[in-house]
């Protein structure tokens, strides 16, 4: 923190420490005033985040540790919350259902405009395509607008490069169909939705036949984009 006291400037900050731990510190909220986006774990991330002017919050990672992990995502989730009313965005693995995951950001973040999840270990896993979350309709997201959900080809490694060794690679249209009818019964306003292959937030060298992207039109219907 001394060292980032002379920083003053600085908007963007990575720390990408493995694992979450807890931290009995004090940061000077004077440190990191213009800090706009912060990418590290939870525990720092609620530190940092109290105070500063931060619009997007990206989680650098997964870290796997024992328990239920609606339990253990929720703790976090709530401690981050606490300190971070201003979040715009938020940038997460998703480690549970998609609409178990929107109904828990909606009662923690339900100002957060834009939402982006990515999976590990290839295509979007069964767990994730319960419809019975889906019938339950908890509740809806009143403000997300933007929704994207990220994964790598099965069987690939994360590395971009290996993408070009995939050519016969074809996107699972039916699994992604039914995570946007998810998302769409789970977000009141959203406006757009994209799924498919990415390995950064706005990957654009990805073919376009690997990403499926739906906005919605001003008449309301959706729209695939070509």
């Amino acid at each position: 923190m001394a060292f980032f006291s002379s920083l003053s400037a600085l908007t963007n900050l990575t720390i990408s420490i493995i694992g979450d731990f807890r931290l009995d510190i004090d940061i000077d909220p004077t440190v990191l005033p213009n800090l706009h986006y912060l990418c590290t774990w939870w525990t720092l991330g609620a530190l940092l985040i109290a105070g500063r002017p931060v619009r997007i919050f990206r989680l650098p990672g997964q870290f796997t540790v024992p328990g239920d992990p609606l339990t253990r995502l929720a703790g976090y989730v709530s401690h981050l919350a606490a300190a971070a009313s201003q979040l715009e965005e938020l940038q997460l693995p998703l480690e549970i259902p998609i609409c178990e995951t929107v109904e828990l950001l909606t009662e923690y973040f339900p100002h957060i405009t834009r939402l982006y999840l990515w999976t590990w270990g290839g295509e979007i896993p069964a767990p994730h395509l319960d419809m019975r979350s889906v019938k339950r309709n908890k509740g809806q997201h009143p403000s997300l607008k933007e929704v994207i959900i990220a994964f790598s080809p099965k069987h690939q490694n994360r590395g971009a490069y290996l993408l070009w060794r995939s050519p016969e690679w074809v996107l699972p249209r039916a699994e992604c169909e039914t995570m946007f009818e998810m998302i769409v019964k789970k977000c009141a306003v959203v406006e757009v939705v994209r799924i498919g292959v990415s390995f950064s937030i706005d990957e654009k060298e990805v073919p376009r036949e690997w990403v499926m992207e739906m906005r919605k039109a001003k008449d309301g219907r959706w729209v695939e984009r070509n």
